[in-house]
Protein backbone atom coordinates (compact mmCIF):
# COMPACT_ATOMS: atom_id res chain seq x y z
CA UNK A 1 0.00 0.00 0.00
CA UNK A 2 1.56 3.31 -1.40
CA UNK A 3 0.89 7.13 0.13
CA UNK A 4 2.64 9.39 -2.45
CA UNK A 5 3.11 12.84 -3.06
CA UNK A 6 4.77 12.74 -5.86
CA UNK A 7 4.50 16.61 -6.34
CA UNK A 8 7.20 17.41 -3.34
CA UNK A 9 10.75 17.85 -3.36
CA UNK A 10 11.41 13.77 -3.76
CA UNK A 11 10.76 10.93 -5.99
CA UNK A 12 8.76 8.18 -5.01
CA UNK A 13 10.59 5.67 -3.56
CA UNK A 14 11.95 1.92 -4.44
CA UNK A 15 13.31 -0.81 -2.52
CA UNK A 16 17.20 -0.98 -2.12
CA UNK A 17 16.58 -4.74 -0.88
CA UNK A 18 15.35 -6.45 2.02
CA UNK A 19 17.09 -6.40 5.45
CA UNK A 20 18.74 -10.25 5.35
CA UNK A 21 19.32 -10.52 9.10
CA UNK A 22 16.53 -11.64 11.58
CA UNK A 23 17.88 -9.91 14.24
CA UNK A 24 17.05 -6.77 13.04
CA UNK A 25 13.12 -7.51 13.40
CA UNK A 26 11.65 -4.30 15.36
CA UNK A 27 13.68 -1.01 13.25
CA UNK A 28 13.09 1.97 15.40
CA UNK A 29 15.57 4.27 13.81
CA UNK A 30 17.55 5.35 11.17
CA UNK A 31 20.39 7.43 10.55
CA UNK A 32 23.41 7.68 7.88
CA UNK A 33 27.23 7.39 9.07
CA UNK A 34 29.09 10.09 8.36
CA UNK A 35 32.87 8.02 8.64
CA UNK A 36 31.42 5.09 6.29
CA UNK A 37 29.33 6.73 3.68
CA UNK A 38 26.55 4.03 1.57
CA UNK A 39 26.23 2.62 5.27
CA UNK A 40 22.85 3.50 8.06
CA UNK A 41 22.89 2.58 11.61
CA UNK A 42 19.98 0.67 13.04
CA UNK A 43 18.20 -0.89 16.24
CA UNK A 44 15.45 -2.66 18.11
CA UNK A 45 13.03 -0.89 20.32
CA UNK A 46 12.21 -1.65 23.69
CA UNK A 47 13.55 -5.30 25.21
CA UNK A 48 16.15 -5.10 22.44
CA UNK A 49 19.63 -6.12 22.98
CA UNK A 50 22.46 -3.19 23.43
CA UNK A 51 23.19 -3.10 20.13
CA UNK A 52 23.58 -1.01 16.79
CA UNK A 53 23.22 -2.54 13.21
CA UNK A 54 25.21 -1.32 10.11
CA UNK A 55 23.49 -1.76 7.20
CA UNK A 56 24.86 -1.31 3.56
CA UNK A 57 22.61 1.43 1.90
CA UNK A 58 22.91 -0.18 -1.13
CA UNK A 59 21.73 -3.84 -0.26
CA UNK A 60 19.96 -3.73 2.34
CA UNK A 61 22.64 -5.78 3.77
CA UNK A 62 23.68 -6.19 7.72
CA UNK A 63 27.17 -6.23 7.84
CA UNK A 64 28.28 -5.42 11.08
CA UNK A 65 26.58 -5.46 14.64
CA UNK A 66 27.92 -2.95 17.36
CA UNK A 67 27.71 -3.79 21.00
CA UNK A 68 27.21 -0.91 23.34
CA UNK A 69 28.84 -1.48 26.51
CA UNK A 70 27.64 0.49 30.00
CA UNK A 71 23.88 0.85 27.68
CA UNK A 72 21.12 -0.27 28.44
CA UNK A 73 18.17 -0.92 26.06
CA UNK A 74 15.24 -0.04 27.90
CA UNK A 75 13.19 1.46 24.58
CA UNK A 76 15.33 2.77 22.20
CA UNK A 77 13.40 4.31 19.70
CA UNK A 78 15.25 6.68 17.50
CA UNK A 79 19.08 7.39 16.48
CA UNK A 80 21.08 10.50 14.63
CA UNK A 81 24.33 11.08 13.76
CA UNK A 82 26.43 14.36 14.51
CA UNK A 83 29.50 15.80 15.26
CA UNK A 84 31.13 15.48 18.61
CA UNK A 85 34.52 16.41 20.18
CA UNK A 86 36.07 17.14 17.26
CA UNK A 87 34.50 13.96 16.01
CA UNK A 88 31.59 12.15 14.28
CA UNK A 89 29.39 10.24 16.91
CA UNK A 90 25.84 8.22 16.91
CA UNK A 91 22.86 9.34 19.50
CA UNK A 92 20.84 6.60 20.61
CA UNK A 93 17.57 7.90 21.95
CA UNK A 94 16.22 5.78 24.57
CA UNK A 95 13.57 7.40 25.05
CA UNK A 96 10.34 5.57 24.57
CA UNK A 97 7.76 4.63 27.20
CA UNK A 98 8.58 1.35 27.54
CA UNK A 99 6.14 -1.06 29.62
CA UNK A 100 5.16 1.80 32.01
CA UNK A 101 7.59 4.83 31.77
CA UNK A 102 10.83 6.18 30.13
CA UNK A 103 14.15 5.80 30.54
CA UNK A 104 14.84 9.94 29.27
CA UNK A 105 18.36 8.81 28.64
CA UNK A 106 20.72 9.51 25.48
CA UNK A 107 24.03 7.54 24.76
CA UNK A 108 26.67 8.72 22.61
CA UNK A 109 29.16 6.50 21.01
CA UNK A 110 31.64 7.71 18.66
CA UNK A 111 31.37 6.13 14.94
CA UNK A 112 33.32 2.98 14.36
CA UNK A 113 36.55 2.80 13.02
CA UNK A 114 36.03 -0.03 10.89
CA UNK A 115 32.41 -1.67 8.97
CA UNK A 116 32.55 -4.92 11.44
CA UNK A 117 31.73 -6.44 13.94
CA UNK A 118 32.52 -4.85 17.64
CA UNK A 119 31.93 -3.21 21.06
CA UNK A 120 32.26 0.38 21.48
CA UNK A 121 32.30 2.36 24.54
CA UNK A 122 29.59 5.04 25.57
CA UNK A 123 31.36 8.40 24.96
CA UNK A 124 28.68 10.38 27.24
CA UNK A 125 25.21 10.04 28.35
CA UNK A 126 22.62 12.25 28.99
CA UNK A 127 19.87 11.98 31.19
CA UNK A 128 16.68 14.52 31.73
CA UNK A 129 13.11 15.10 32.76
CA UNK A 130 10.41 16.42 31.51
CA UNK A 131 6.15 16.06 31.33
CA UNK A 132 5.74 13.69 28.23
CA UNK A 133 5.67 10.92 28.52
CA UNK A 134 6.82 9.01 25.38
CA UNK A 135 9.55 10.17 22.76
CA UNK A 136 10.35 8.29 19.80
CA UNK A 137 11.69 10.98 17.54
CA UNK A 138 15.31 12.21 18.12
CA UNK A 139 17.29 15.01 15.91
CA UNK A 140 21.18 16.35 16.05
CA UNK A 141 21.76 19.22 14.25
CA UNK A 142 24.68 20.23 11.83
CA UNK A 143 26.63 22.07 15.78
CA UNK A 144 25.67 19.30 17.99
CA UNK A 145 22.57 20.37 19.22
CA UNK A 146 19.84 17.50 20.47
CA UNK A 147 16.13 17.78 19.76
CA UNK A 148 13.51 15.53 20.64
CA UNK A 149 9.77 15.73 19.98
CA UNK A 150 6.79 13.95 22.31
CA UNK A 151 4.78 11.15 20.90
CA UNK A 152 1.40 12.19 21.57
CA UNK A 153 -2.39 11.68 20.06
CA UNK A 154 -2.63 13.09 16.38
CA UNK A 155 0.69 14.06 16.57
CA UNK A 156 1.40 17.39 17.37
CA UNK A 157 3.70 16.72 19.81
CA UNK A 158 6.00 18.98 21.96
CA UNK A 159 9.83 19.49 20.71
CA UNK A 160 12.32 20.53 23.07
CA UNK A 161 15.96 21.37 22.74
CA UNK A 162 18.42 19.64 24.98
CA UNK A 163 21.03 22.02 26.29
CA UNK A 164 24.50 20.85 25.54
CA UNK A 165 25.49 21.42 29.34
CA UNK A 166 23.90 17.99 29.93
CA UNK A 167 26.06 15.89 29.02
CA UNK A 168 27.39 13.24 32.00
CA UNK A 169 25.61 15.45 34.56
CA UNK A 170 24.89 13.63 37.99
CA UNK A 171 21.01 14.75 38.14
CA UNK A 172 18.70 14.59 35.52
CA UNK A 173 18.37 18.05 33.08
CA UNK A 174 15.13 19.13 33.61
CA UNK A 175 13.74 20.11 29.90
CA UNK A 176 11.15 23.01 28.90
CA UNK A 177 8.97 21.97 25.91
CA UNK A 178 9.20 25.09 23.19
CA UNK A 179 6.04 24.79 21.25
CA UNK A 180 3.93 22.02 19.25
CA UNK A 181 4.30 20.91 15.87
CA UNK A 182 2.08 22.12 13.46
CA UNK A 183 0.73 19.00 12.21
CA UNK A 184 -2.25 16.26 12.26
CA UNK A 185 -2.75 12.54 11.83
CA UNK A 186 -4.93 9.78 13.04
CA UNK A 187 -2.56 8.35 15.30
CA UNK A 188 -0.11 8.63 18.44
CA UNK A 189 3.03 10.25 16.26
CA UNK A 190 5.18 11.10 15.10
CA UNK A 191 7.74 7.99 15.34
CA UNK A 192 11.01 9.39 13.86
CA UNK A 193 12.91 12.44 12.65
CA UNK A 194 16.22 13.59 10.76
CA UNK A 195 17.90 16.68 10.23
CA UNK A 196 19.92 16.28 6.94
CA UNK A 197 23.93 16.49 7.08
CA UNK A 198 24.21 19.95 5.87
CA UNK A 199 21.63 20.95 8.22
CA UNK A 200 19.01 22.93 5.93
CA UNK A 201 16.20 20.08 6.05
CA UNK A 202 14.37 18.64 8.30
CA UNK A 203 11.94 15.25 8.16
CA UNK A 204 9.51 13.89 10.58
CA UNK A 205 7.85 11.12 10.14
CA UNK A 206 4.54 9.97 11.20
CA UNK A 207 3.11 6.49 11.27
CA UNK A 208 1.39 7.20 7.31
CA UNK A 209 3.40 10.06 6.14
CA UNK A 210 6.45 11.84 6.30
CA UNK A 211 6.48 15.57 6.60
CA UNK A 212 9.41 17.99 5.31
CA UNK A 213 10.74 21.08 6.33
CA UNK A 214 13.41 23.72 4.56
CA UNK A 215 15.75 25.57 7.01
CA UNK A 216 18.32 27.35 4.89
CA UNK A 217 19.31 29.50 7.75
CA UNK A 218 20.18 25.79 9.52
CA UNK A 219 17.31 27.00 12.45
CA UNK A 220 15.76 24.13 13.48
CA UNK A 221 13.45 25.49 16.09
CA UNK A 222 12.10 28.78 13.87
CA UNK A 223 11.75 26.33 10.86
CA UNK A 224 9.81 23.88 12.97
CA UNK A 225 7.80 26.80 14.70
CA UNK A 226 6.59 28.59 11.10
CA UNK A 227 4.86 25.88 9.36
CA UNK A 228 3.56 22.03 9.50
CA UNK A 229 5.97 21.21 6.67
CA UNK A 230 5.69 19.79 3.08
CA UNK A 231 4.25 15.99 3.00
CA UNK A 232 6.48 14.16 1.01
CA UNK A 233 6.19 10.78 -0.77
CA UNK A 234 6.04 7.94 1.66
CA UNK A 235 5.40 3.94 0.83
CA UNK A 236 3.36 2.54 3.77
CA UNK A 237 4.95 0.03 5.76
CA UNK A 238 3.41 -2.22 8.57
CA UNK A 239 4.54 0.02 11.41
CA UNK A 240 7.15 2.70 9.57
CA UNK A 241 9.17 3.93 12.82
CA UNK A 242 12.17 5.04 11.16
CA UNK A 243 13.05 8.01 8.89
CA UNK A 244 16.88 8.94 7.60
CA UNK A 245 18.62 11.99 5.43
CA UNK A 246 21.32 9.72 2.97
CA UNK A 247 24.79 10.96 3.77
CA UNK A 248 24.89 12.71 0.54
CA UNK A 249 21.79 14.64 1.79
CA UNK A 250 20.66 13.46 -1.55
CA UNK A 251 17.69 11.79 -0.48
CA UNK A 252 15.64 10.09 2.46
CA UNK A 253 15.53 5.91 3.67
CA UNK A 254 12.54 4.80 5.47
CA UNK A 255 12.40 1.20 6.93
CA UNK A 256 9.94 -0.45 9.50
CA UNK A 257 9.60 -3.01 11.50
CA UNK A 258 9.34 -6.49 10.99
CA UNK A 259 11.78 -9.57 9.78
CA UNK A 260 13.53 -8.97 6.59
CA UNK A 261 11.40 -5.73 5.84
CA UNK A 262 12.11 -3.36 2.41
CA UNK A 263 14.47 -0.69 2.68
CA UNK A 264 13.29 2.48 1.26
CA UNK A 265 15.35 5.09 -0.87
CA UNK A 266 13.50 8.44 -1.87
CA UNK A 267 16.12 10.25 -4.32
CA UNK A 268 16.18 14.08 -4.71
CA UNK A 269 14.33 14.85 -7.33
Amino acid sequence: MGHLAADGPFENGHIVGQIDSLQLDEASGLAASRRHPGYLYSHNDHGGKNRLFMINAQTARVEAILTIKNANNHDWEDIAVGPCNGGSCIFIGDIGEGSRHSANTIYRVLEPDNVTDTALDVNGTYRFSWEEKDSETLMVDVTGNMFIVSKVIHGAGKLARLPSSGWDQPNPVIITPLFNLHIRTSHHDPMAGDISPDGTEILIKAKNHVFYWSAPDRDVEKALRNSGGTEVAYHREVLGESVAFSADGGGYYTLGEGQQEPLYFYKKK
